[in-house]
């Protein structure tokens, strides 16, 4: 039975694995587009089981615990935003909501306290027009593939944190924070990791304790991934 281990490295709350990476990597045991829902915070650093179900989904499995489900899906359609430039996006990380009060500051996607290079530093704020949140994606360079391009998994991980970016935009309060309960990835084409690559997201629908949104990841005017996540408010969170 195949097996996946998270890496400390990749993780989202500092105990347990990043949703959108985690997310990927499970994605990729099916050969079509995936919806992967999380059941459970993913384990870091031991072996956690993949399991093929009888209806062609697949189930990662840490024991007895179900940890989460990728089923198989349509492609997605999205209400695509107007890309705007890579210099653009780095004025609008500074209006990121979470500078100086991450809930998860060593978040793998999105941590404040991530060192160039290990992590992706997005860090989205508010567009000009006020309707997306935008930053640059810059895959760290050790995770770059040989032949120059962004693996699937890491571009699942560039599009979950910025999903949740523009929950102040929907008029959710902010704490308790929000985990990843449910996220679609269309990759729409090879991803060269040395174009200016810029991630957007906008709000959808805010409803109790769940916010649903979308993301788009662009190169220059180019769609080149797009996302659809359902994020849920924890009623408390260690910061362990």
């Amino acid at each position: 039975m195949p097996t996946i281990t998270i890496d400390h490295r990749f993780c989202g709350p500092a105990t347990s694995g990043h949703g959108g990476y985690s997310s990927g990597v499970l994605a990729a045991f099916l050969d079509t587009p995936a919806t992967v829902t999380l059941s459970a915070p993913p384990p870091l650093g031991r072996p956690l089981e993949v399991v093929t179900m009888y209806y062609g989904g697949v189930e990662l499995r840490d024991g007895d615990e179900l940890i989460g489900t990728a089923e198989r899906r349509a492609p997605l359609a999205v209400d695509e935003r107007d890309p705007i430039s890579y210099g653009q996006a780095a004025a609008c990380e500074e209006g990121f909501v979470w500078a100086g009060r991450h809930p998860f500051p060593m978040c793998f996607a999105c941590g404040t306290d991530r060192a160039r290079g290990d992590g992706w530093r997005i860090m989205a704020g508010a567009t000009r027009d006020g309707d997306a949140v935008a930053s640059r994606a810059v895959c760290p360079p050790d995770l770059v593939t040989p032949e120059g391009t962004v693996p699937d998994e890491q571009v699942w991980a560039a599009l979950d944190c910025v999903t949740s970016h523009p929950l102040a935009m929907a008029g959710a309060a902010l704490s308790p924070p929000w985990v990843l309960g449910r996220l679609a990835v269309d990759i729409l084409g090879r991803i060269r990791a040395d174009d200016d690559l810029v991630v957007m997201a906008w709000p959808d629908d805010l409803d109790g304790r769940k916010f649903h949104s979308e993301g788009a990841l662009y190169s220059g005017d180019d769609v080149v991934a797009v996302a659809s996540a359902t994020w849920i408010q924890v009623r408390e969170v260690s910061r362990a």
